[in-house]
């Protein structure tokens, strides 16, 4: 019954949610970048993270700041080119 609920309880948040989303059409923004300019643009972002690649040194950090854990499992590289 419990399992029941939180997956009804789920869908009707995401229905919620999902009402006032709509979808964005390229005319929508200022500025669309090309993909050379989205390569470069992922390229500096990935370098900027502080990636942890021992899940314990990320456990032991998170039990010190309190912040959560993000786990990426990836099959290739961040780069964009697996």
């Amino acid at each position: 019954m419990n399992k029941h609920m939180n997956r009804s309880s789920l869908a009707v948040i995401l229905l919620a949610l999902s009402l006032g989303a709509s979808p964005a059409r390229a005319g929508d923004c200022d500025h669309v970048i090309t993909s050379n300019e989205a390569r470069t643009e992922n390229a500096i972002t990935a370098t900027k993270i502080p990636w942890e690649t021992s899940l314990e040194k990320a456990k032991a950090k998170s039990a010190a700041s309190g912040k959560p854990i993000l786990w990426v499992h990836m099959l290739g590289n961040i780069d964009g080119y697996t």
